[in-house]
């Protein structure tokens, strides 16, 4: 009976000293592309969020970080860019990452302010710790836009990290 509590405190203790912390960010970022068809288009930007950026802000070593998860997604386009756009589709890839898929909406309903779908359990980290992390949003237009199209991503991360 000892050896049981015994075990029970120290997987207790164990426990205690993983525990983690999570804490939400709002990011905002603005993609783009030129020359845009009817039909699947991308707009894209750089990813500027770092481990080390992330690290700093709340205090901790960059190793202490666990995983970053996307919890929201709005996309915002201007007046005659939503009256043509038909879905979203919010990714990331980097140089040494697959491309991802973080949330998606089809078909779009009125307005110029879209909440997206946000896909589960998608961990940001192995893309914030590679050079070349780039979001990728594919907007399926209804006609062709000559001018460059801006969409404003708004994301909710969280951050997971040890105490």
């Amino acid at each position: 009976m000892r050896k049981i509590a015994f075990a029970f405190l120290f997987i207790a203790f164990l426990a205690s000293c993983g525990t983690t912390t999570s804490v939400e960010k709002s990011i905002s970022t603005v993609v783009s592309g030129e020359m845009l068809f009817s039909g699947p288009n991308s707009l894209q930007a750089a990813v500027s969020l770092s481990p080390a950026s992330l690290a700093e802000e709340l205090n901790i070593e960059a190793s202490a970080l666990k995983s970053v998860s996307v919890s929201s997604i709005q996309v915002t386009l201007s007046d005659e860019q939503a009256a043509i756009a038909e879905s979203l589709l919010l990714q990331i890839v980097s140089n040494s990452n697959e491309m991802t898929s973080l949330g998606t909406l089809s078909p779009l309903e009125k307005g110029t302010r879209f909440d997206l779908n946000v896909a589960e359990e998608t961990d940001l980290l192995s893309f914030l710790e590679d050079e070349g992390a780039t979001w990728v949003l594919d907007v399926n237009l209804a006609e062709d836009i000559m001018d460059e199209m801006k969409a404003t991503v708004d994301l909710t991360i969280t951050i997971h990290h040890k105490n």
